[in-house]
């Protein structure tokens, strides 16, 4: 689903219209709810993706380096999947040192981080993230209109909240189909 389809799927549901031209009056403001939808959706399911960095002759990158915005570095691997010890050299400095032992000359690392979903701009933007997640942003965005139009709480406002939060507590694994998704948060089998 596409920012443009996110748009007519608010539209049909806030009952603005069906032709083409009923979405553009409202694609400013609709884009931005979206945005804030997507950003709710992301942090719930703590995404993460995998980018490869060079790492400086100190062994260092930056988080600034990352495609994305890193709320939080999950995972540091090399490139053949042995795990790395890092450390952030000063708080909020954005350096991070992988710690390698006495001579690994390591240049590249894999680096897992939970991220800042893109922003949708142009109408064909599609959201980061997965597609079954798409569903819930039309409804985001008709409460935060209907808020923004009523000012007040009103039964359609608390119809559209209601139903985003069930779409979004409905979306309780981070990976579906996936294994570790059924274990136990927090759980550290070395521990046993």
């Amino acid at each position: 689903m596409n920012l443009s389809e996110i748009i007519s799927d608010a539209v049909a549901i806030l009952g603005l219209g069906t032709d083409s031209t009923s979405g553009s009056v409202y694609q400013r403001e609709f884009t931005r709810f979206a945005n804030d939808a997507i950003l709710l959706i992301s942090r719930r399911f703590k995404q993460s993706r995998t980018e490869k960095m060079s790492l400086d002759e100190e062994k260092c990158f930056r988080l600034t380096d990352l495609d994305r915005v890193c709320y939080k570095i999950d995972r540091i691997r090399t490139v053949d999947g042995k795990d790395v010890m890092w450390e952030q050299d000063d708080f909020g400095s954005g350096d991070v040192h992988c710690l390698f032992r006495a001579g690994d000359e390591r240049s590249i690392v894999k680096v897992t981080y939970q991220f800042r979903p893109a922003k949708l701009v142009n109408l064909e933007d599609v959201p980061e993230l997965p597609e079954f997640a798409h569903d819930l942003i039309p409804h985001y965005v008709a409460a935060q209109h209907f808020f923004g139009q009523n000012g007040k709480s009103s039964r359609s406002i608390n119809t559209e909240e209601m139903t985003f939060e069930r779409m979004l507590n409905d979306l309780v694994l981070e990976h579906y189909g996936e294994p570790r998704a059924y274990k136990l948060h927090g759980y550290n089998e070395r521990l046993l």
